[in-house]
């Protein structure tokens, strides 16, 4: 079972050096919809009246991750945050702390500005609702970022190679996926 893990990883790694814009977007778009099934699985387990299994919130979170999120990530940490805040091969604090500095303020801004509208947009609200949602969980969804992101930033930058950053907190988007969707449908 392991040498199958290390060939799909190996495979992955080669495809994502090659085709960094393909892979991150597909890797974004398939990571946030199973975050929003992570999501609902819990919503279901936590309710006394379960709510049935929406697949249309699981396709809207794909399909931002797809076409919104997924692009960006991939230019973001390709080739914008590593002409931002380069990194020599053994970065400094003051190095690391720029880069985590921009991600958090820039990209993280872009995210949750661009999550929350164009979920409520995507769910069949109005621009002033997208607008009214932003201004409503903006700062939920910044804060509780702060309190998370900046350690695991600090390790991917640190130990993992540009080109994989972007999976790395693609992978653990699933369960801050999780987070953001219940923020999205509470």
């Amino acid at each position: 079972m392991s040498s199958f893990f290390k060939n799909l990883f190996t495979k992955y790694n080669t495809f994502t050096m090659q085709k960094p814009f393909t892979s991150i977007s597909l890797s974004t778009g398939v990571i946030l919809g199973l975050g929003d099934v992570l999501e609902q699985f819990i919503e279901k387990k936590s309710t006394k009246v379960p709510k049935p299994f929406e697949i249309r919130r699981v396709l809207n979170m794909s399909a931002y991750g797809l076409t919104i999120y997924g692009p960006f990530c991939s230019l973001w940490y390709t080739k914008w945050l590593p002409t931002l805040a380069p990194l020599t091969p053994t970065p400094a604090l003051k190095q690391l702390s720029l880069k985590i500095l921009y991600d958090e303020t820039l990209q993280s801004g872009f995210f949750y500005m661009s999550f929350l509208y164009t979920l409520t947009r995507l769910e069949g609200g109005s621009h002033q609702q997208g607008q009214d949602k932003v201004k409503r969980d903006f700062f939920r969804c910044y804060l509780a970022d702060l309190a998370v992101w900046p350690w695991i930033q600090y390790l991917n930058f640190r130990y993992v190679p540009p080109h994989l950053q972007a999976i790395v907190v693609s992978s653990l988007t699933v369960f801050w996926g999780a987070y953001i969707s219940y923020v999205q449908h509470s």
